[in-house]
Formats: structure tokens, sequence, C-alpha cells
């Protein structure tokens, strides 16, 4: 991947998260962008971004990790 600020994780469950820098939710977008999706929504009132692979919407859910990062649920 080209995203070179964006980290992936797993939790104990297995569940996919990414993590970013604070403030720094552009490169998760632009991995996005890479994979095919396009950004249609962001909701910052709801720590969401809406995504549209041409097909369907996907909603991605984030939120504050520490002091200095962003986790991003899943998918990608």
């Amino acid at each position: 991947m080209g995203s070179q600020g964006v980290a992936r994780t797993t939790d104990s469950d297995d569940a996919l998260h990414y993590m970013v820098k604070k403030g720094h939710l552009d490169e998760y977008i632009q991995l996005m962008n890479e994979k095919g999706y396009v950004l249609k929504e962001k909701d910052i009132d709801h720590n969401r971004l809406v995504f549209n692979d041409g097909q369907e919407d996907e909603q991605i859910y984030y939120k504050r990790f520490a002091r200095k990062y962003t986790m991003i649920d899943g998918e990608g």
C-alpha cells in the first residue's frame, strides 16, 4: 500500500482496525481511494466516514485512541 501513515492491526477478537495519527484521517481516505472506494460523506459529529465502491455504501466508524491516534474500525 502507498499510505505510509496507516497502521493495520487486530484486536483480541481478530477484528481489523486501522490506526492513523490524530488529525490524519486523510491518509486512511487515500488508502480507501487506492482500493476503489470514493468518500461520499465525512460525518464528524458521529465519527463516521461513508465510502462508495460504485455499488453500495460502506460506513466506517472511528474514535480517538490514546492522545495522539485515531482508531478506525475494520474493513478497507
